[in-house]
C-alpha cells in the first residue's frame, strides 16, 4: 500500500488479532477529528471499520499470523478507508452478512477488491463529508 497519495492523512498496520479494533477506532477518531464529521457520521464509519477489520481477520487470516493495514484518506469530499489483509483472500463469492449490509447501509461508497501486488482482500469504504 503506497502513502505517497497527497489525499493520505494516516497509514496504521496493526496484528490481525481482535485486541486490536479499539486501537483502530481510536486511529479514525483522530483523523476524523481534524475533518468535519458529525458524531453519527463517526459511529458509523467506526461500526463499518471494525466489521471490516473483523471480516479480515476471520476469513482473510482465520485466526493465523498476519497484519492488517489501514490507510485514512481525503477523497472526492470524502473520509475514505482502505483496509487490507494479506490472508487467503476473498471468497470466489462473497456471502452478504453483517459487514456487506453494514458497507452498504452506512457508506457513500465502497469496493471490494484483491490488494495489488499479491492474495488478501483490500476493502475501501468512504463517506461524504458535509459541504
Amino acid at each position: 500500500m503506497s502513502v505517497t497519495d497527497p489525499g493520505t492523512i494516516a497509514h496504521l498496520t496493526v496484528p490481525a488479532r481482535a485486541d486490536q479494533l479499539a486501537i483502530c477506532r481510536l486511529a479514525l477518531a483522530g483523523v476524523a477529528a481534524g475533518l468535519d464529521v458529525g458524531d453519527q457520521a463517526l459511529d458509523d464509519l467506526k461500526l463499518v471499520l471494525s466489521e471490516t477489520c473483523s471480516n479480515a481477520i476471520e476469513h482473510g487470516y482465520g485466526g493465523g499470523e498476519g497484519s492488517i493495514e489501514i490507510e485514512f484518506r481525503v477523497q472526492d469530499e470524502a473520509l475514505e478507508v482502505r483496509v487490507v489483509d494479506r490472508g487467503r483472500g476473498m471468497p470466489a463469492s462473497p456471502g452478504h452478512g453483517m459487514g456487506m449490509t453494514v458497507l452498504e447501509k452506512l457508506c457513500t461508497r465502497w469496493s471490494l477488491a484483491a490488494p495489488d501486488g499479491g492474495p488478501g482482500t483490500a476493502v475501501t469504504f468512504a463517506r461524504r463529508l458535509p459541504a
